[in-house]
């Protein structure tokens, strides 16, 4: 989904899935994103098309919206879609609508988040964005996932993971008001973490463009990522009040001597801008 709101064009899609076909190796699996993919009534088309080309696994990005009716679940799987990563920010139906600007979609959310947990052949990833609304009740909402768990999901499935992302640039420029500091949150994330090791959920390390920099927790070495991010859109710098807290990714010159700088993005500049960098803390 571009910036624009445009739907990029399905001939667009099939020429790309075209063009990676000679290069695909068995076993290879696709992300689908958007926007909201449930919503894009090309969705399963797109998934055909992706078959014919022999991708056989897929991961769907969704809020799970629309999951419960009668079959669409049932559909997506048997094409392929063995894993979802699936955002639900809040327990509490007030909030939820807050973070998501919706009204009146949480039953829908939960309907769909017991269809994903009661399946035990796939695997799900409940996605958690950290904002100024949730991150009090971040433990909690970790005991309303594991009693989820206890009641939905098969005794032998994979548990349900568990990620926390922060919000991106552009939602921080467009709605700063949700926007928390890690120094506030990330006491409320390790207890998050302990409540989910207690009601035997998966915490996934921090990963991905929107992964939260492991040095706000105790013991960083735990939930650094494994693997190692390209640093060029990272600026190392003190002050991010101006132009460069604009544009890319944050990090204190004293991130370049951390261990775990590599697996680190950092923070997005615009957090920087709005809070600064005072939450990182590089065990140099």
């Amino acid at each position: 989904m571009p910036h624009e709101g445009r739907h990029i064009p399905l001939a667009d899609i099939e020429a790309s899935l075209e063009a990676a076909k000679a290069s695909l190796k068995p076993g290879t699996s696709m992300t689908i994103s958007g926007g909201e993919p449930l919503v894009d009534p090309r969705l399963e088309r797109i998934l055909s098309s992706a078959r014919k080309r022999g991708i056989r696994e897929f991961t769907l990005q969704t809020n799970m919206i629309g999951l419960g009716q009668p079959d669409r679940f049932a559909r997506l799987v048997r094409l392929g879609v063995s894993r979802f990563d699936a955002s639900f920010h809040s327990h509490i139906p007030s909030r939820y609508n807050a973070i998501t600007g919706s009204a009146g979609l949480f039953p829908k959310a939960v309907e769909g988040l017991k269809a994903l947990a009661g399946n035990g052949s796939i695997q799900v990833s409940l996605c958690v964005l950290l904002t100024k609304l949730n991150y009090q009740d971040l433990p909690a909402l970790m005991g309303f996932f594991g009693k989820l768990q206890k009641e939905h999901r098969p005794s032998r499935a994979l548990p349900l993971e568990i990620s926390f992302s922060l919000m991106n640039g552009a939602g921080m420029n467009t709605a700063s008001r949700m926007a928390v500091d890690l120094g506030l949150a990330a006491p409320f994330v390790w207890e998050a973490i302990q409540r989910c090791l207690k009601e035997g959920l998966k915490p996934l390390r921090f990963d991905g463009e929107g992964a939260v920099p492991p040095c706000i927790l105790p013991k960083p070495a735990d939930y650094a990522c494994v693997c190692r991010f390209s640093q060029d859109r990272v600026r190392y710098a003190v002050d991010f009040s101006g132009e460069t807290g604009s544009v890319g990714r944050a990090k204190k010159p004293a991130c370049r001597r951390c261990p775990y700088d590599l697996r680190c993005l950092g923070v997005p500049a615009e957090y920087a801008r709005l809070f600064g960098l005072k939450a990182l803390r590089p065990p140099c």
